[in-house]
């Protein structure tokens, strides 16, 4: 009688760790394809949506290789609009272009210097992520 008492909690303990192991994994349909093709348009580009004393010259510096867009895209999570915009830190200085994902899809990309990205894609959706692992030597220390 306690085993069948026990059984119940044993299974819950062992989905809770299991579920607690996973938690840093994004749900399947947050991941995107792998990035198959990344056309960097603008490396150092400074974006005046937001209100900061730095001087265009300073973002000169904020460059991403191609091969910085696929680590980034490959680390990001998702994240809301809302945290994009309003919660996370953020950079004028940004870097941006364009990719094709291993599935086919096209997109625009945005990357800042805080980490923060934004993958336009050609169905109309807007992506929304950001990359505290990312160690590009572009972006600000963490």
């Amino acid at each position: 009688m306690v085993k069948v008492r026990l059984l119940p909690a044993v299974v819950l303990i062992a989905t809770t760790l299991a579920g607690a192991a996973g938690a840093g994994e994004p749900h399947p349909q947050h991941r995107l394809p792998p990035v198959a093709e990344v056309e960097v348009l603008h490396n150092g580009a400074r974006s005046e949506a937001i209100s900061s004393d730095l001087k265009p010259a300073a973002c000169a510096d904020f460059a991403l290789a191609p091969d910085d867009v696929r680590a980034y895209f490959r680390q990001a999570r998702r994240t809301t609009e809302r945290q994009f915009t309003h919660d996370l830190e953020m950079s004028p200085c940004h870097a941006h272009g364009r990719l094709v994902l291993a599935d086919g899809q096209r997109g625009d990309w945005f990357i800042d210097r805080e980490r923060r990205g934004r993958l336009g894609l050609g169905d109309g959706r807007t992506l929304f992520f950001h990359c505290p692992a990312c160690r590009a030597p572009a972006f600000d220390p963490p």
